[in-house]
């Protein structure tokens, strides 16, 4: 049998390093991602308002997250001042609109966008 030509230790850590690379590598590809969506997104906001809204007449908790969700990016896409304006007005009239969907107004809340 062949002499080893690596410790243990330093197999671990050629794995160890290989992993942290990867990591980085499925994180920048979630911030491009995530980036390319906001533009997305300040480009057309009325498209991610009508889905919002589309999402809230599904009428369940996974959707009310989701709808949450994509307001909050809205709010942060176009800048924090606009986008924040404009997400809240979104936020009040749902809340108006159902004030009986405590699960909805919760998401909407867990998402900074009611006070």
């Amino acid at each position: 049998m062949a002499e080893p030509t690596r410790t243990l230790a330093e197999l671990r850590e050629s794995a160890s390093r290989l992993g942290d690379r990867r990591i980085q590598q499925e994180q920048k590809a979630r911030d491009a991602a995530r980036r390319k969506r906001l533009e997305t997104i300040t480009a057309d906001p009325g498209k991610v308002i009508a889905n919002v809204a589309r999402l809230v007449r599904v009428r369940s908790v996974e959707t009310y997250e989701q709808a949450a969700s994509e307001l909050a990016d809205l709010r942060e896409a176009p800048g924090p001042e606009k986008g924040s304006a404009r997400a809240r007005v979104v936020a009040e009239k749902l809340r108006r609109e159902n004030p009986r969907l405590n699960r909805l107004i919760a998401a909407l809340r867990k998402h900074g966008l009611l006070d």
